[in-house]
């Protein structure tokens, strides 16, 4: 399976320019690891916003592809089984169990992610300085974890040296829908999401 996934990158990436092949790879982390638009700008000599319209452009181009390789929209059904009961997950988690299946370890693992991102069936809520990475099966459901999150950490923030229950964690107010988070969720898996 490994080697059909890295073959569908280079299918994928094969009718792009060296420069739009280069800068997807880069910012995807295809084989290697990440970088930010700065970084492959500097490669370049050009602007975080020229990568990003070269990146999007690409991107653009190779989604038509797609179709062509069935392991792709099996990625997706295996993806979304992978979210579990309360249909999110964080994106370490997910990659390393579908890494499992495909045989996939390490920098490869930004395959599958790449491969989620250009199919647009799962919501995708990235990394930033509070909150790990993680996937949803909606943007509804990645926007409410996102409010929880949120709430949470700034709950936390006000005492940090206090021990909270799980109880204490989840009497959130004003959360549209969050029984779907609470009959699933525990602080270890809050702990997870959180950096």
């Amino acid at each position: 399976m490994k080697a059909e996934v890295l073959s569908a990158i280079e299918d994928i990436l094969s009718d792009l320019r060296d420069r739009e092949k280069d800068v997807v790879i880069r910012r995807f982390g295809l084989g290697r690891e990440k970088q930010t638009l700065q970084s492959v700008g500097d490669v370049y000599g050009l602007t975080r916003e020229r990568i990003r319209q070269i990146q999007d452009k690409s991107l653009d181009d190779i989604v038509p592809k797609l179709s062509k390789h069935s392991f792709i929209g099996e990625l997706y059904k295996k993806a979304k089984e992978s979210l579990g009961k309360i249909k999110i997950k964080r994106e370490k988690t997910l990659l390393n169990s579908l890494g499992n299946f495909y045989g996939l370890s390490g920098n490869d693992l930004n395959s599958l992610r790449f491969f989620l991102i250009l199919q647009k069936k799962l919501e995708h809520h990235p990394e930033d300085d509070d909150v790990n990475g993680f996937w949803g099966d909606s943007g509804k459901r990645v926007e409410i974890a996102k409010h929880i999150l949120k709430k949470i950490l700034l709950m936390l923030s006000r005492k940090p040296d206090k021990l909270w229950s799980s109880n204490e964690i989840f009497k959130i107010e004003s959360v549209p829908c969050i029984d779907i988070f609470v009959s699933s969720w525990t602080f270890v898996c809050f702990s997870s999401f959180c950096r």
